[in-house]
């Protein structure tokens, strides 16, 4: 009789202790989701400026977190892409698999083959993680716009085919240049461009 009380007790135990793991998970994962929806919530309301003051909080230097914040403009229509909007990916990340390991936990595949994120936190890691790589070269130390466009260029981060031709430098540049002017009144430190 005693083995049977120890087994129902032990059985006992198992259970109360995997009910709390399981509640201290559920919790955990309920503060996750609720700290991305507050900051995905800020991003909506003011995307340059919260991308801005991301990338200083991440180290980036004030000029280099405007430069981030065009080619952010320009790369999703002034934040109103659906791939920007939907999928909390403001610089056309690819989710890549195998050797070249794009994306974290936070994110998934789309059919496109871009990335979606659960958050703009995990965009923004990722997005630091890649232009890190040393096939962008200085680009965290850019001192002009240019510079930060040439870098991402022979990186290959753009060079994307359209229907008329390749995008050019030139053309991201300027495209980049427009949103860097239009948001200027956000950046503590402005380029020479």
């Amino acid at each position: 009789m005693s083995v049977i009380l120890l087994l129902c007790l032990l059985l006992l135990f198992i259970f109360l202790t995997s009910t709390q793991s399981q509640k201290k998970e559920t919790e955990s994962q309920t503060q996750q989701n609720s700290e991305s929806e507050i900051i995905n919530a800020n991003f909506r309301n003011d995307p340059a400026k919260w991308i801005y003051n991301a990338c200083i909080q991440e180290g980036f230097s004030p000029l280099v977190a405007g430069f981030v914040v065009a080619q952010c403009a320009y790369e999703t229509g002034d934040f109103c892409s659906p791939l920007c909007a939907a999928y909390n990916n403001c610089s056309g990340n690819k989710y890549v698999t195998s050797t070249g390991v794009l994306c974290g936990n936070n994110a998934y595949k789309l059919t496109s083959g871009f990335a979606a994120y659960t958050s703009v936190k995990w965009w923004l890691l990722d997005y630091i993680r890649i232009i890190s790589l040393s096939r962008y070269g200085k680009i965290l130390q850019s001192k002009t716009l240019a510079d930060f466009v040439i870098c991402l260029w022979r990186g290959g981060y753009f060079g994307v085919t359209y229907p008329n031709g390749t995008e050019t430098a030139k053309n991201y540049y300027n495209g980049c240049l427009y949103y860097y002017k239009y948001y200027s009144n956000l950046f503590t430190s402005k380029s020479q461009i």
